[in-house]
């Protein structure tokens, strides 16, 4: 699959779960490239819970991080009070496509949009 990283984020033992980014770093707003500009307490706060969250299954995944399914295998990860990761679920593959900072409590209608369509275009590349 060429349109999938893996090596970035090395998975942890016991890993269950694969991480990729779609679109690829530096093209297309990638959320891999949202990350790591990151401030770096943040940044290293956001790795360490995608790096849990391989080691989980789906259903054991902390309420408290607010992982919200949007509709149709998208699905919303607050992994801080200030920023919000859209994902998709390919498989044993979270594919990461989408960050954004939160301006309002509500989820913008454009982040929602834009991570609709990252999620379609992974899917019609594959």
């Amino acid at each position: 699959m060429t349109n999938m990283l893996y090596s970035y984020y090395p998975a942890p033992p016991n890993s269950i779960w694969e991480v990729g980014f779609f679109p690829l770093p530096e093209e297309r707003k990638s959320a891999f490239d949202f990350i790591e500009e990151l401030p770096v307490k943040i940044q290293s706060t956001v790795k360490n819970k995608i790096r849990t969250q391989r080691k989980l299954e789906k259903q054991d995944w902390p309420p408290k991080w607010e992982i919200k399914s949007i509709n149709n295998n998208l699905y919303q990860f607050t992994p801080t009070k200030k920023y919000r990761l859209y994902f998709t679920l390919d498989g044993n593959t979270i594919v990461f496509l989408h960050a954004c900072k939160k301006v309002k409590g509500k989820a913008d209608k454009l982040d929602i949009a834009r991570a609709k369509s990252h999620r379609d275009m992974y899917y019609s590349e594959k």
